[in-house]
């Protein structure tokens, strides 16, 4: 008869050539020759026996194993032991989710599970359980495997959470509060993500940074105000550099946190004084949100204008471009809104972003506005730049004359004008909004080919007699 040393060492063999159903097939075919107590008090059979499981997609049989074997988490477990049955988890985590791809045929282990359902269905909750269970005991552990695999934990336990249709807000606040955020990462990751068919490099928040968002998003949903509005004003004061625009949230955390306990008023005190110390897009735009509620009209809109003219990114800025848009709406300037409710379609749909149901409806009844492409986007953007920045079109700089490449507009000839011994003359609707007049001479190739209703190519220039733009360089699409 085998020795438990032989029988382990057969079972850790079989496990490093990654033969994890031969492994388990020998390990019910020869169990019975042990004692529970001879193979529960052999650490690193166990370790590897938990990896078969899991490897082998069996995670449910992982548990059964430990408990048919009286194997025990606690602080007296092994850190090996430990570390197979967190990964164990969190695959359990993936499985649920569909990300746990193996197609292995399901193994029956009945002597293992007879007072047990092997195939029990395990749901979140006990393995939320299991997760608050282990974490403190690998805070134990100062190894590199014990720290990685803790916050492999704690971020799938957060995500899985968020994902459902209705979030436990409640269980979040209480897995967060029970972590310690010093003992968490600060690293952060880079990974590679495919965007309109290329590869773009993102950075991720570390695990801190992620235990903030979360425990502040969660605060907030719970209504436990003063708290959630603590720990946001310790998360911008924490870090210095923000990602997935973390500190966006954290900043209208505060806002509306500071409006639920006090007023609208406290709320935008409590953000211009922040603006005192950082000049923020997107303060500006929650300034705006909060004077809007409050029915002052053109506060907000002041407040939208600055914070669509300071720096930031415009992809980011596609909510305060929806506001603006609703403003414009709200003074009457429904050209200017449309082209705002454009611009803001086409940041959604190029980076496949959700495009809300209001949008769609306003974009496309907006004045002028009709479905176009997203080469369209460079012409919106520099008309819009005229709005926002207050530029004069007709007075440039020669370092911006320069610089900047002409703009190439698209748009139908709206109207001919009756045609002269010099040529034609025109009105462009332009594909962005409004419209541009145009001339051109009866020796160029093009006349022969202008009709109403054609689309054409054009760029433009201020018209000499200091009649807006006029249409120039036209060619047929």
């Amino acid at each position: 008869m085998a020795t438990i040393y032989s029988f382990s060492e057969k079972i850790a063999s079989l496990q490093k050539e990654k033969n994890y159903q031969e492994a388990l097939d020998y390990f019910r075919a020869n169990h019975s020759d042990f004692t529970i107590q001879q193979i529960g008090e052999q650490s690193t059979l166990v370790c590897d026996m938990l990896h078969c499981f899991r490897y082998a997609a069996h995670l449910e049989n992982g548990y059964c194993f430990l408990q048919q074997y009286n194997i025990q988490i606690n602080e007296q477990t092994p850190e090996n032991v430990l570390l197979a049955y967190g990964w164990l988890i969190y695959d359990h985590y993936k499985s649920i989710h569909k990300q746990y791809a193996s197609k292995t045929t399901h193994v029956t282990l009945e002597d293992l599970a007879e007072s047990l359902d092997a195939d029990a269905e395990f749901n979140t909750e006990d393995l939320a359980s299991k997760t608050e269970e282990i974490i403190p005991l690998l805070l134990r552990f100062s190894s590199e495997w014990s720290c990685k695999l803790m916050e492999f934990l704690i971020k799938i336990v957060l995500k899985t959470e968020k994902q459902k249709s209705v979030p436990d807000w409640a269980f979040v606040v209480h897995f967060c509060e029970a972590i310690d955020p010093e003992k968490l990462s600060t690293n952060i990751v880079t990974v590679k993500v495919k965007r309109k068919e290329e590869r773009k490099e993102i950075k991720m928040a570390s695990t801190r940074e992620e235990w903030y968002a979360y425990l502040s998003k969660a605060l907030f949903e719970t209504a436990n105000y003063a708290s959630c509005y603590d720990i946001s004003k310790r998360a911008l004061a924490h870090f210095k550099v923000f990602h997935q625009g973390y500190d966006l949230r954290f900043t209208e955390h505060i806002a509306w946190c500071k409006k639920e306990m006090e007023n609208t008023e406290a709320a935008i005190d409590e953000l211009e004084e922040m603006l005192k110390m950082k000049r923020d897009w997107f303060i500006r735009k929650v300034v705006a949100e909060l004077y809007l509620e409050q029915g002052e009209l053109e506060k907000a809109y002041a407040q939208a204008m600055l914070g669509i003219s300071t720096y930031g990114n415009l992809e980011l800025k596609v909510e305060l471009i929806e506001l603006l848009s609703k403003l414009l709406d709200e003074k009457g300037e429904s050209k200017l809104a449309g082209q705002h409710y454009l611009l803001a379609h086409l940041i959604r749909e190029e980076n496949q972003w959700e495009i809300p149901a209001e949008l769609e409806q306003k974009r496309n009844a907006s004045q002028g506005i009709s479905v176009y492409k997203l080469s369209n986007k460079k012409a919106l953007l520099t008309e819009l730049s005229i709005f926002w920045y207050k530029i004069d079109p007709n007075k440039k700089s020669k370092k911006t004359t320069q610089s900047t490449k002409p703009v190439e507009y698209t748009g139908i000839i709206k109207k001919l004008l009756p045609p002269t011994e010099e040529g034609t003359a025109g009105f462009i609707t332009k594909d962005i909004g409004g419209e541009v007049f145009f001339f051109v001479h009866s020796n160029k190739q093009i006349y022969n080919l202008l009709r109403e209703g054609t689309r054409v190519k054009f760029y433009t220039e201020p018209d000499k007699k200091g009649k807006g733009d006029r249409a120039t360089k036209l060619r047929v699409i």
